[in-house]
């Protein structure tokens, strides 16, 4: 996915490009990890220092009501992560409990026989998610350190 492909559904959905809505895109683009409200609010900051939260939250409830960004649970006062859903392969994710911390994992548990069963209750699945939560080595080392294994 590309910038244009993000532009083009927006527009198709009858959104402006705002200055502020881009750069909320282009935070996205530049992360390679997903992004908390607050990363967003503090990336896009640098260019529009009266950014309030609430026009990244509504922008990002915008984005994930047109399959643009996925929200991940995660854990603490970070809240839900956001990455780009569009045009990516299917992948699932690994939090880390203690700091938030979010990995993509390259694999999908779900077979065929479980989509089968889903199908024989009447359903058609439209999307799942599996998120798993543990810790990541670094607090693992905290912790450690600490003695507190």
């Amino acid at each position: 996915m590309n910038i244009t492909d993000v532009t083009n559904k927006l527009k198709e959905k009858g959104y402006r490009l705002t200055p502020q809505r881009l750069a909320i895109i282009h935070a996205f683009m530049e992360s390679m990890t997903p992004l908390s409200v607050h990363e967003v609010w503090q990336c896009v900051q640098t260019s529009y220092t009266d950014i309030s939260l609430d026009t990244i939250y509504r922008n990002l409830a915008t984005m994930v009501k047109l399959d643009l960004l996925h929200s991940i649970a995660s854990v603490g006062k970070a809240g839900a992560r956001f990455e780009f859903e569009w045009g990516r392969h299917h992948h699932h994710h690994i939090v880390c409990v203690r700091c938030g911390a979010v990995l993509c994992l390259d694999y999908c548990p779900i077979d065929p026989a479980f989509v089968s069963m889903v199908k024989q209750q009447g359903f058609d699945l439209v999307r799942h998610d599996i998120e798993l939560f543990g810790l990541c080595e670094a607090c693992k080392a905290k912790e450690g350190e600490l003695g507190h294994v």
